[in-house]
């Protein structure tokens, strides 16, 4: 409170929740991510190939399985941190913004990340029964 006062801090949460809000409209604007949350400084999403619908069994295991790993890739490669959650069964990805240095560029290269490794990662995973001429 001494270093930026009540002011400050309403400004620096004010700014990590818009930033937040940012990263969902921009997610659930991208056709290879699907936006699940957003909640204050938080929001969830995942990675899907435009040629796979959710809602099968089959599908749904595959991409748990397939973001979990692209989890593991992104938090690897130190691009970004970004950590995950389960809703209504459903592995996610859970970005909170609370760096008072987070800004629009990172949201912008979030999803950029996200959709780069996340369609490498599915070029090398995919199961048989699932592959479709794209």
């Amino acid at each position: 409170m001494q270093q930026v006062g009540r002011e400050g801090y309403v400004k620096l949460l004010s700014q990590d929740i818009h930033l937040a809000r940012e990263l969902f409209r921009r997610v659930a604007l991208h056709p290879e991510l699907e936006a699940f949350t957003n909640s204050l400084s938080i929001t969830t999403f995942r990675y899907r190939p435009t040629d796979l619908r959710s809602g099968d069994e089959q599908v749904e295991a595959y991409l748990n399985r397939l973001n979990s790993e692209l989890l593991t890739h992104l938090q690897e490669s130190g691009e970004m941190y970004v950590s995950n959650a389960v809703i209504r069964g459903k592995f996610v990805l859970r970005a909170c913004i609370v760096n008072f240095r987070s800004s629009l560029a990172d949201v912008d290269a979030l999803p950029v990340a996200v959709v780069r490794m996340g369609r490498q990662l599915d070029f090398s995973l995919r199961p048989k029964a699932l592959q479709t001429n794209k």
